[in-house]
């Protein structure tokens, strides 16, 4: 016996959709955050290991 858990990607109604799409909001927003400090430690060189280690979490 196989257990399937699905739930569209579609805002539908029926399941809480405000919570979901708040939580895609922030997902994004982390998201445009953790790219922008890449590119701003890229700009600086990135080169100390405590800076690598910073870039690749």
């Amino acid at each position: 016996c196989v257990q399937v858990v699905a739930h569209c990607q579609v805002p539908c109604g029926i399941f809480d959709d405000k919570r979901q799409l708040s939580k895609l909001k922030e997902d994004a927003q982390t998201i445009r955050k953790a790219c922008t400090e890449m590119s701003d430690l890229a700009k600086n060189g990135a080169t100390s290991l405590a800076t690598q280690n910073t870039f690749t979490r």
